[in-house]
This record gives C-alpha cells, sequence and structure tokens, in this order.
C-alpha cells in the first residue's frame, strides 16, 4: 500500500522507516538539524509540501520527504492501511 504525502508524491508504507514533527529537525539547536541539512547537501530530500509550511519529515531508505500533512495525519493513515493500533 502507499501513503500519499503531497503533490501528488506517494511512498510505499514498507519503505517508511518513521514519520516526525518537522519541528524535531527545524528548530535552532534540535537534535536533527544537522541530519537534514547533510541530506539536503546530497539531494535526498523531495519537498512535497511545495509553497506551503511542511509539518512532517518522513525517512525512508533512500530519501526524506517534507510533507504538509500532519504527522499525526499521516501516521493514522499508514495504521488504518496495515490495520494495526501500534
Amino acid at each position: 500500500m502507499f501513503l500519499h504525502l503531497g503533490r501528488n508524491i506517494s511512498v510505499r508504507i514498507a519503505d517508511v522507516v518513521s514519520i516526525h514533527d518537522i519541528r524535531l529537525f527545524t528548530a535552532p539547536g534540535a537534535p536533527g538539524c544537522d541530519l537534514l541539512q547533510r541530506q539536503r547537501a546530497a539531494g535526498s530530500v523531495i519537498d512535497a509540501a511545495r509553497e506551503k509550511q511542511p509539518k512532517s519529515l518522513i525517512i525512508t531508505e533512500k530519501n526524506i520527504y517534507l510533507s504538509a500533512i500532519s504527522p499525526m495525519t499521516l501516521m493514522r493513515r499508514a495504521r488504518q492501511t496495515y490495520g494495526t493500533t501500534d
């Protein structure tokens, strides 16, 4: 199954490693700030938020995606697809 991230971008749910609030990666002194900067420099960040402010950061094995959809909504969609409650 696939998880729609916005802007006609979807990823396989099986490829999703984690879904996070973007503030963990963008706030000054945030623990993930370096990771996001390194991945941007490497060209591994795909912006599915486009002109909108990103709310979520989705990590897959190959790329990092930014989405304007809230992390809670994305997690709920992924759980509904898999039918789990984790």
